[in-house]
């Protein structure tokens, strides 16, 4: 199971209002960390952790820590912002959490979210997983494109969710490849492989050999490490702008570090600036680039010249 959120002491809450005229109205309360929650994502249930928490208690330091929890409301009583801090009896002062953290009472209940009603958290092969608290759906998808204005999970900013964990979210019918209903991610050495219609993320793993691939003009996105051995490339004429930089940078990614061009200063700089360019999702910049500048051209023509690809 995953853990995700904190569990807090009720019976103790420590609440103060402050007043003071021309001044935002301030309520601060105070709980003690007393439990993890842990979320079932097979039967999509939360359970809470209090009793017998010695297992978890070295790996996160939240338990026994206070949980402060800052309101400020208008002059009508509506909430403007909330401010959330963590303090242990070690620290000097609080730490603000920035990140999502959801807040449980010890029978369960969802008493709060720190920093937004969904959260984010790295998975293993560079998937992601995306939950909303209040519903408890889980959303698995290339990390990458999560929407950064979903915060992280506290919880696991600097973990990754084990493989183990999401695999009640991936078809595995397909051998080497897993799968959910538009992201398919092939993790080891294939033959063939046509993506469905319903494809529209591809993330292939690191140094794998695939003799042909052919690709949907539904796709969307894909990942294609430099060290992927491919033989044939089949590309839909109606393919995105998006899927075409990224095979670019595959392919010359692949050219730059077979070959001594990864130390020529000339070279380097014009992938860097391809790199640069993907990374700031400018996809027509870098189309436009590599077909109509000197360099750009010449570059892709040296990348991709012993290349099979088929346009289909």
């Amino acid at each position: 199971m995953l853990c995700f959120g904190v569990v807090v002491d009720t019976k103790n809450e420590d609440k103060k209002v402050y007043k003071e005229r021309g001044v935002p109205r301030k309520e601060i309360s105070s709980y003690d960390v007393i439990g993890l929650s842990l979320l079932d994502i097979e039967n999509n249930t939360v359970n809470i952790k209090i009793h017998d928490i010695e297992d978890y208690e070295f790996e996160y330091s939240e338990i026994g820590s206070t949980l402060d929890v800052e309101r400020y409301y208008g002059s009508k009583g509506n909430l403007l912002h909330s401010v959330y801090s963590l303090y242990t009896d070690y620290d000097i002062e609080a730490t603000e959490i920035s990140s999502c953290l959801p807040v449980y009472s010890e029978k369960g209940k969802l008493l709060f979210s720190c920093n937004g009603s969904k959260f984010r958290c790295k998975c293993a092969m560079g998937l992601g997983l995306v939950v909303d608290i209040t519903s408890l759906d889980v959303n698995l998808e290339r990390y990458n494109n999560i929407s950064n204005e979903i915060h992280e999970n506290m919880l696991f900013v600097d973990r990754a969710v084990p493989l183990s964990e999401i695999s009640c979210l991936l078809d595995t019918s397909i051998e080497n490849i897993s799968h959910t209903n538009d992201l398919y991610y092939i993790h080891d050495n294939i033959s063939e492989f046509i993506l469905p219609k319903c494809c529209k993320t591809l993330m292939l793993a690191s140094a794998i050999d695939i003799d042909k691939l052919v690709l949907n003009a539904e796709l969307r996105t894909i990942e294609i490490p430099s060290t992927v051995n491919l033989n044939t490339l089949y590309i839909s004429k109606g393919i995105n702008e998006e899927v075409m930089c990224r095979i670019i940078y595959y392919f010359v990614s692949k050219y730059m570090f077979e070959t001594s061009n990864i130390t020529d200063t000339k070279y380097r700089r014009l992938f860097d600036s391809i790199g640069t360019m993907l990374k700031n999702y400018e996809y027509h910049k870098l189309w436009d680039w590599c077909y109509r500048s000197k360099d750009g051209k010449k570059l892709l023509s040296d990348a991709i010249k012993d290349a099979k690809i088929v346009i289909y």
